[in-house]
């Protein structure tokens, strides 16, 4: 019973800040920029791994920021459900021959790292990718901790 709960509160959390992130972009006055930075967490933990500063693809920042969660939230679920929660040992880069970085958890890829966000920060897209990947371990310890199994 308590990971059915614990897999709704999960649900919920993803669905529910995309939804908060969706009324954001729409309360905006036209006339008012939309942010340029938007962080992406690991909801619950209060630790940002990385911040979505441009439109990735035909995506807005918000979509792109959505389609992280989604992606965070496949890659947690398994581990939830089976009392085994992910941790940071799960993190891992993977730079193929061509195309950008990329960030995994567990099978599950997470984030590409692009030129545009590597160039924004000053930094070369493998550095980037070391980064993002150091604080999404970080925060999926504490995601671990956080949901482990009370015995």
């Amino acid at each position: 019973m308590r990971k059915a709960i614990t897999v709704l509160l999960i649900a919920m959390c993803f669905v529910g800040l995309g939804a908060v992130a969706m009324a954001e972009e729409a309360a905006q006055p036209a006339t008012e920029m939309a942010p340029t930075v938007l962080a992406v967490d690991v909801p619950g933990t209060g630790i940002v791994f990385m911040r979505v500063r441009v439109p990735v693809g035909d995506m807005t920042i918000y979509e792109y920021r959505e389609l992280i969660w989604q992606r965070l939230a496949d890659a947690l679920r398994p581990g939830l459900e089976a009392g085994q929660p992910l941790d940071g040992s799960a993190v891992r880069i993977v730079v193929p021959e061509k195309g950008d970085p990329q960030i995994y958890v567990a099978d599950h890829l997470i984030v590409e790292v692009d030129e545009k966000h590597a160039a924004l920060n000053q930094s070369t897209q493998i550095a980037l990718a070391e980064v993002w990947a150091a604080n999404l371990a970080l925060a999926l310890d504490r995601w671990a901790w956080i949901n482990r199994p009370l015995r």
